[in-house]
């Protein structure tokens, strides 16, 4: 994670450079959703065999952790951004059906799918239908439980994506017509297995059209 932080920050930097623009100060904010505790630590703690005076210099990489788990409702409704607030209600409960419904119909509160919350919006809503744990009939339930039009606004990314690859011809079985399904699901940020599941191939199929269209290494 601290190797990610750091190419993230000097990778922007360098860009900034390269293009003559302001440089700006970046605060990283990593934050957990997993069920055990975990803690980032430092960049010095994974240099075990060498001593201080190598370790101090090495660059100190300073964060915000953020364990999902630790925070309450009421202090991220108090949360400034709109956006950030989004994020996190989408990753918090992902595990859990009805906290999931909650979370969508504060999301869809918080941003209304108009001008440019739309982009943001639908990344948010696939990303927690692609990394839920639950089953799909449950989310199927968990859905129709919630109100309109929040519930139409919801579904809309997802089936969108369902209804291109049907008729992009998934059922008639054309290789080359499911690539392009696989493409463009693996691009909208879905994991290998779902994909996998919604154009009916087996996950190792997947795995070598996205190696050959040199999306995966």
């Amino acid at each position: 994670m601290l190797f990610q932080i750091g190419y993230y920050l000097f990778s922007h930097w360098k860009k900034c450079l390269s293009e003559n623009k302001e440089l700006k100060p970046i605060i990283p904010i990593i934050y957990f959703q997993g069920k055990k505790n975990w803690k980032v630590g430092n960049l010095s703690d994974l240099f075990k065999n060498y001593p201080k005076e190598v370790k101090d210099f090495l660059p100190r990489l300073n964060h915000i952790f953020i364990d999902l788990k630790t925070i309450r409702k009421d202090q991220l409704m108090d949360m400034r951004s709109t956006m950030m607030k989004a994020a996190i209600l989408a990753q918090q409960w992902r595990i859990n059906p009805t906290k999931l419904k909650e979370d969508f119909e504060r999301i869809f509160r918080l941003l209304p799918l108009e001008g440019t919350n739309r982009n943001f919006l639908e990344m948010v809503v696939v990303y927690a239908l692609n990394v839920s744990e639950i089953t799909e009939a449950q989310l199927g339930e968990t859905i129709k439980s919630i109100p309109e039009p929040l519930k139409e606004k919801i579904m809309t990314t997802y089936t969108m994506l369902i209804e291109k690859g049907e008729k992009l011809g998934i059922e008639k079985g054309k290789l080359e017509e499911k690539s392009e399904v696989i493409l463009s699901l693996f691009d909208e940020g879905f994991e290998t297995p779902k994909i996998a599941k919604i154009v009916k191939l087996q996950e190792e199929e997947v795995v070598k059209i996205l190696k050959d269209k040199e999306k995966l290494k």
